[in-house]
């Protein structure tokens, strides 16, 4: 069983001046999280009165979601990520020292997705044979951000949706839940 909520405080910010965005809140019938830089929705939930959890902010001062999630997507690739990839790739996160972003750059090509990871210490390719690929693209995004955008405790099959224009989020779905990731420069 999937915790939304946790899910979704995995996007919440850590900085205490985004006081609007330190906490998960409820949109009807979906939970949103973000720091602005990555969001989380788990969608499909039963409908109820727009809140904040954990928090006496009030719902106005709520980010506008809608505003942020791609308009004009289209279908970039279907990926299939094991548990034991996704223990690897945690693996790898826990190499890096403290305080220094690791990228991700996915290349999506010919019905495989090569997974660059790099950082000045570290190198390493992923390569997913097990890929449908509808529209060669290339992405850039934060290693930290993929790992939370993923649940772990089973294999997943993901959709990924990008705008056809470059420099946009990337949209990556699985079940109800949708996680929205800026690309770095």
């Amino acid at each position: 069983m999937i915790n939304y909520t946790e899910y979704c405080n995995r996007a919440v910010s850590t900085d205490k001046g985004r006081y609007n965005l330190i906490s998960a809140f409820r949109e009807a019938n979906r939970l949103c999280g973000t720091d602005g830089h990555r969001l989380h929705i788990a969608n499909d939930l039963p409908t109820t009165t727009p809140h904040y959890l954990n928090s006496d902010l009030t719902i106005d001062s709520a980010p506008c979601i809608d505003a942020v999630l791609p308009k004009a997507t289209v279908a970039i690739a279907n990926f299939r990520f094991s548990k034991k990839e996704i223990a690897r790739l945690k693996k790898l996160a826990t190499l890096i020292p403290t305080g220094q972003e690791a990228s991700l750059l996915f290349t999506f090509a010919a019905n495989n997705l090569r997974i660059n990871f790099t950082t000045p210490e570290l190198s390493f390719e992923f390569n997913f044979l097990a890929c449908e690929v509808f529209k060669p693209y290339s992405i850039k995004i934060n290693l930290e951000y993929f790992i939370d955008a993923l649940i772990a405790d089973h294999d997943q099959v993901f959709n990924a949706y990008s705008p056809v224009e470059k420099g946009t989020p990337i949209a990556i779905t699985c079940d109800n839940l949708m996680a929205v990731i800026m690309p770095l420069r």
